[in-house]
């Protein structure tokens, strides 16, 4: 799929910090750098965009597939996704790397990259509160490669790229991509660091792949990395090693990150993958469609309205051509009725938040401590439910239910927000220290005697419950 001239905004999302850069004659410029949840619209940085990913939630591997065998690569890529993140719930893309021989038999090598589906929609969503439409998402490690392939030839090699505080170390064997390694770059340690983690690898190539590292080079160098540190590498890898020049005076942008692979060849982004979520694939599906139904039905009218006009004497061709249209419209008719249910769900999905909206107005002090706990939350958890529990006596002899507050004369009385929750890091350590920090965040907004945790199956299961105080007014 050819990227038109029309999308000249790049972003790149490395961990959570968001890198943008506009694609101009002179080359790329960089026009944002920050956070991405404190990405806020701007009117540089709008309109549509292709977003480049390196983050934890994009995971790779490398799947060999029987040469020659008739295989549904997509059922098959979907099957190592779900196994690869552990959740059925996915978007991927895939390319292809090339053939290469394991134990005498030819294989297919095939690049695999999935996001559990909810992480790609939140960056969409995020993207588009700021006035951006993601029209494509990449994986950065697909740009490597496609980078890499360029640059090191057929002979095994390492390409070695720094980005910013991260250094990418890829391996190459006959120009087909063999494995991906990225460690920080901490300026005072660098060089050593470099080094260790270089002959990691070398020692990894031999090992793996039964080849020794003919050749090591370098992209993206920072101004630090000269002649004498590659003379350095040389002596301590005992491997021919070369910096990648830029094809212009100005050398790479050091401010881009991986987009500074862009700067003077953007046509490495024709050859890239997308990955994306079936609902915004599907989304964007139904808007070519509204749009191509559209420019079908004018276009078949004026056929009909010419063959009407040019072959009025010939009734049969009319008839034929009148046929066609016909079946036309009812082939329409039949795309129209296969999207029923997306019209469907766009309602159910309206109800309710029209019911939220009319549980919020009728306890409005139920929102401050809704938005505590929404702010508190931290990246790697998720919330299952909250609900308010009525201070009132069931046993009473009115009690009202707890979705009714009852009137309170002279001031409010209080409730409770019970929160259900759970903590998606596979390791309870890091478990039980993001809950703590969530738990410590409500705690500074509210009377920490007040909150009450249940964490009796935090560390096998992930799961927590809390309780906080709530004051409802009568309505």
């Amino acid at each position: 799929m050819r990227r038109t001239r029309a999308r000249r905004l790049i972003l790149y999302l490395r961990q959570r910090q968001l890198l943008g850069a506009r694609l101009r004659k002179e080359g790329l410029a960089r026009i944002l750098d920050c956070p991405l949840e404190e990405f806020r619209p701007l009117p540089h940085a709008k309109g549509p965009a292709v977003v480049i990913l390196q983050t934890d939630a994009l995971d790779h591997r490398v799947v060999s597939v029987p040469g020659g065998g008739k295989i549904n690569l997509r059922r098959l890529m979907a099957r190592e996704a779900v196994d690869l993140l552990g959740v059925e719930e996915v978007a991927l893309g895939w390319r292809p790397l090339g053939v290469s021989e394991e134990e005498g038999v030819e294989r297919e090598k095939v690049l695999l990259f999935a996001c559990k589906r909810e992480e790609i929609l939140r960056i969409n969503a995020l993207l588009e509160h700021a006035g951006i439409e993601a029209v494509e998402i990449l994986s950065a490690l697909d740009l490597l490669v496609e980078f890499g392939k360029r640059a090191v030839g057929n002979l095994p090699s390492l390409l070695v790229v720094f980005d910013g505080d991260l250094i990418h170390c890829l391996f190459f064997k006959e120009g087909i991509f063999g494995f991906h390694r990225v460690f920080p770059a901490l300026a005072e340690e660098v060089p050593h660091e470099l080094t260790m983690e270089l002959q990691r690898s070398i020692y990894y190539a031999k090992q793996r792949f039964k080849s020794p590292v003919s050749h090591l080079k370098v992209a993206l160098a920072p101004p630090w990395f000269g002649e004498e540190m590659l003379g350095a590498l040389r002596e301590a890898l005992q491997v021919p090693c070369t910096l990648i020049p830029s094809k212009g005076p100005g050398g790479y942008p050091g401010d881009l990150g991986l987009l500074g692979l862009l700067a003077e060849e953007p046509g490495l982004l024709e050859p890239l993958s997308p990955i994306l979520a079936p609902e915004v694939m599907r989304r964007r599906h139904m808007r070519k469609l509204a749009f191509l139904s559209t420019s079908v039905e004018l276009l078949l009218l004026g056929l009909v309205a010419t063959a009407i006009f040019l072959l009025r004497d010939s009734l049969m061709a009319d008839r034929e051509l009148l046929d066609t249209y016909v079946q036309s419209f009812h082939a329409l008719d039949g795309a129209i009725a296969a999207k029923q249910g997306d019209l469907k769900e766009l309602e159910r999905l309206k109800k309710a938040s029209n019911l939220v909206r009319e549980i919020v107005a009728q306890r409005p002090s139920l929102v401050p401590v809704m938005i505590d706990v929404a702010q508190a939350l931290p990246t790697g958890a998720h919330l299952e439910s909250m609900k308010w529990i009525s201070p009132v006596d069931p046993k009473g002899p009115k009690a009202q239910k707890a979705s009714q507050p009852p009137p309170v004369m002279g001031g409010a009385e209080p409730g409770r927000l019970e929160v259900e929750g759970k903590v998606d890091l596979k390791d309870p350590s890091a478990r039980y220290e993001l809950f703590s920090l969530f738990l410590e965040e409500l705690r500074r907004h509210h009377d920490p005697k007040d909150v009450k945790a249940k964490t009796e199956e935090l560390l096998d299961r992930g799961r927590f419950s809390l309780s906080l105080p709530v004051t409802v007014g009568a309505k």
